[in-house]
């Protein structure tokens, strides 16, 4: 898959390296009946398409925060490639919300290049872990928030 360069946002090399699987999005479209707005939901998906748990499954631990980066980063170029208009909605976990930071607005800087505004995106926080720091990750919704970037909770 050819991805956009993972360059260091902020020194930490968390959200840099190779990626350990190979993998695609599916996007789901989701309509808001009451407003007219159309979203679509970038879905994790294998090449051949599995589900995105097998693909995490793939994903060893020390891995993860490049595969979120790159992944997020990847279904940004997608949609816009493919001329997806409307919201896009990105999952994030909560852990990586509190860890990564800088790396977030790495995605956010890549949206705002690949011609998405911060009110286009949907940052989806995960079901599926915790934020060891919940203060923190609450700080970090608000920074996102504060700057246009929509928030919500995956799967709820």
């Amino acid at each position: 898959m050819d991805l956009p360069t993972r360059e260091p946002c902020s020194g930490c090399n968390r959200c840099c390296g190779p990626l350990p699987v190979d993998f695609r999005y599916a996007y789901q479209p989701i309509a808001k009946q009451d407003r007219g707005d159309l979203r679509w939901e970038a879905l994790v998906r294998g090449p051949g398409g599995e589900s995105a748990a097998s693909v995490l499954e793939l994903v060893e631990g020390k891995h993860r925060a490049v595969f979120e980066q790159a992944g997020r980063m990847a279904a940004i170029r997608t949609a816009s490639s493919l001329g997806l208009r409307g919201g896009l909605c990105l999952n994030v976990t909560p852990q990586y919300l509190v860890d990564a930071g800088r790396c977030l607005q790495r995605t956010v800087n890549w949206a705002d290049e690949m011609g998405l505004t911060p009110q286009q995106l949907v940052f989806e926080i995960s079901e599926n872990d915790y934020a060891a720091d919940p203060e923190r990750a609450n700080r970090m919704v608000a920074i996102y928030r504060s700057e246009g970037v929509r928030m919500a909770l995956d799967n709820f």
